[in-house]
């Protein structure tokens, strides 16, 4: 579903448009690498808990966590891809394709929070729990 989805983002109108505005990223089909990058590590992912034995499920702490960690898969995958759409996280080229799914989540949460705390629409309370 991943793959369909990130194929569906390749052609949209939003990716053109940002393709308009960095000719290097699409004379290198960096869009498609990067989509490429993603489909790999989910594939990656999800092969680590299939490698698992069935007893390791077991466990209910472990097994609550890997289906968090499914369930939140393809919001990261997809977030990802959207950074390089937005130019959101601080990252481009190479190092976008190196930062993993997860890294990369975390690092657009903490420039939410800080552009939220910079604009003064972050209380001292919900500023101290972040």
């Amino acid at each position: 579903d991943i793959k369909s989805k990130l194929g569906d983002l390749l052609l949209s109108d939003q990716v053109a448009e940002a393709l308009k505005h960095r000719p290097l990223d699409r004379e290198n089909k960096f869009h498609v690498k990067l989509s490429e990058s993603i489909v790999t590590e989910a594939k990656d992912w999800v092969g680590r808990y299939r490698a698992k034995e069935t007893t390791w499920y077991n466990e209910e702490w472990q097994y609550a966590g890997a289906v968090r960690e499914l369930t939140d898969l393809e919001v990261m995958a997809l977030g990802k891809f959207q950074c390089w759409v937005e130019g959101a996280g601080g990252l481009l080229g190479p190092d976008l394709l190196a930062e993993g799914m997860e890294q990369m989540s975390r690092r657009v949460v903490a420039e939410m929070r800080r552009k939220l705390h910079e604009t003064g629409e972050v209380g001292d309370d919900a500023a101290r729990r972040g």
